[in-house]
């Protein structure tokens, strides 16, 4: 599926039930295309009904407060959505109520989890499926509440070293392989914005920003930034980056991690985890981290050959790219980024997508081209994208 010319005559709902799992979906279920169509609506850029037919579909089920749940599935994702659209929605305090709760019981079994000296799994703390993405709504619905200083408090602990069999590990440092394939016996630690710790940098550094802290941010932030520092690299053009992840074989010997062969992906690239160290310069008032975030994001934006072969999405394509960038930009005052936008977003509008759905599909592509009146409802906050 390509980005639509028209979002207003796309995206009907199938008239099938696909499932719970699909319908309260943010990533790639009925959510998305309900995102899109709110956000159009309150840009008033589109009318309401096709995001009313979507969000029908979308609860056919029951909302879904499983454990499991996380940002981008089951009540978080919908009331994420809702917020969007309309702080005020009535169902959103009901909601709200669940993922309280959700984040509770979460935030007991991590605590639990670092006291008995275990290791972590990424889906613990990431953006997609963690407490970083839980946080990331609660700072945009409730910034002063309780519960969003407890996942602060929580993602600072993080951040400590942690000893495991005598050998002192990042806090992050996760047991489970990020792919099947490759060395991942003695776990890793990632450094992606989705499923690392640029996440949890993104969230603490955007909160600090905002005048929301906890005791120990600050030198949270400066922990992992001197982290990732150790492991920024240069690649053969010049263009500076971090790896993926890093095994338990770089770990030890300090060198060796890979070339990132997703240079220019939200999830997984220089774009998101350059975005991080740009709030967390901003955070920690550190003019020389913002050059070096700068240096990594501008030739992001001119890398031409590279940009062709991504396909449209924001996850690992060109959407993502876009909307990372244009944040950057915009939020960080980086001028060079801005002439390359317009460009890119040529790029982005009709690239291939696949399904309708947000991270990997047309819905995602279409909200990363709406124009700035819709883009100001920051409708990418899910993204640790903006502020």
């Amino acid at each position: 599926m390509t980005s639509p010319a028209n979002i207003d005559d796309v995206f009907t709902p199938p008239s099938t039930d696909l499932g719970p799992g699909w319908g309260q979906s943010l990533s790639n279920g009925a959510l998305g295309p309900a995102l899109l169509h709110l956000v159009t609506a309150r840009a008033r850029l589109g009318p309401p009904d096709p995001a009313h037919a979507w969000l029908r579909a979308a609860t056919r089920a029951p909302v879904s407060s499983h454990i499991d749940g996380g940002l981008f599935c089951g009540a978080t994702a919908l009331a994420y959505v809702l917020h969007i659209a309309s702080p005020t929605h009535p169902l959103l305090d009901a909601l709200d109520e669940h993922i309280d709760t959700l984040a509770r019981k979460r935030l007991d079994a991590a605590h639990a989890r670092i006291n008995q000296g275990e290791l972590a799994e990424t889906a613990e703390f990431d953006l997609i499926k963690g407490l970083t993405g839980i946080g990331t709504y609660l700072l945009t619905r409730t910034p002063g509440s309780r519960r969003t200083t407890d996942v602060l408090t929580y993602l600072v602990r993080l951040t400590q070293p942690i000893r495991h069999r005598g050998e002192e590990l990042p806090g992050w440092w996760a047991h489970n392989a990020p792919i099947s394939g490759g060395d991942f016996s003695g776990g890793h630690a990632n450094l992606g914005l989705a499923h690392g710790i640029s996440g949890p940098l993104a969230l603490l550094s955007a909160a600090q920003i905002r005048g929301i802290t906890v005791e120990g941010q600050d030198t949270a932030i400066a922990r992992i930034c001197s982290w990732m520092d150790h492991w920024h690299t240069t690649d053969t053009d010049g263009a500076a980056g971090w790896p993926r992840w890093i095994t338990q074989t770089q770990h030890r010997n300090g060198t060796g991690a890979e070339t990132n062969p997703m240079p220019l992906a939200w999830c997984y690239g220089t774009p998101g985890q350059a975005r991080a160290q740009q709030l967390a310069a901003q955070a920690l008032g550190e003019d020389e981290r913002h050059v070096i975030a700068v240096r990594a994001l501008a030739p992001c934006a001119s890398n031409t050959a590279a940009i062709a072969r991504l396909d449209g999405s924001l996850c690992h394509g060109r959407a993502g790219l876009l909307q990372t960038l244009r944040r950057a930009a915009t939020d960080g005052g980086i001028h060079a980024l801005t002439p390359h936008l317009t460009a890119l977003e040529e790029q982005a509008r009709g690239a291939a997508c696949t399904g309708a759905g947000f991270l990997e599909g047309a819905a995602g592509n279409a909200l990363a081209l709406l124009p700035g009146t819709a883009q100001r409802i920051g409708w990418d906050a899910c993204l640790l994208t903006t502020v």
